[in-house]
């Protein structure tokens, strides 16, 4: 009976229950994936700051692009990646707010820090303007 026990367990998949700062229940089937932060150049070598995979924590893209322009006095937009539709929506923020955002998703959204990596991508990082 262990035996049964344990392989049951094993080909059981994953669920994971995640309850969002809105007070929403979601169940999740399988691995969790990380929400990804990183930096890009845009024309006219401007930086900016995309972030990804928000939406499967329960958090609105569009909430957060909104507070992201409040904090960041910066323009803030959602944009489509791909062809999968709403649960495939990436943030992008005027700026390197990669500092900023982290901190917004840990404590307003209470996303853990495991869950939140950061790729620095190409772009500037704020501050002076070379070399003095």
């Amino acid at each position: 009976i262990r035996v049964c026990v344990c392989v049951c367990l094993r080909l059981m998949p994953t669920r994971l229950q995640i309850v969002s700062a809105s007070g929403i229940t979601m169940v999740h089937k399988g691995n969790l994936q990380q929400v990804v932060i990183s930096t890009a150049l845009r024309t006219g070598n401007k930086t900016v700051t995309l972030v990804d995979n928000v939406e499967v924590y329960g958090v609105e893209a569009k909430d957060l692009a909104e507070r992201m322009q409040h904090v960041m006095a910066s323009s803030a937009s959602v944009q489509n990646k791909g062809t999968k539709g709403k649960a495939d929506r990436q943030v992008l923020i005027q700026g390197h707010a990669v500092a900023a955002v982290s901190s917004m998703l840990q404590d307003h959204y209470r996303i853990p820090q495991q869950a939140i990596v950061v790729q620095q991508g190409k772009g500037k990082k704020p501050g002076g303007k070379g070399k003095k």
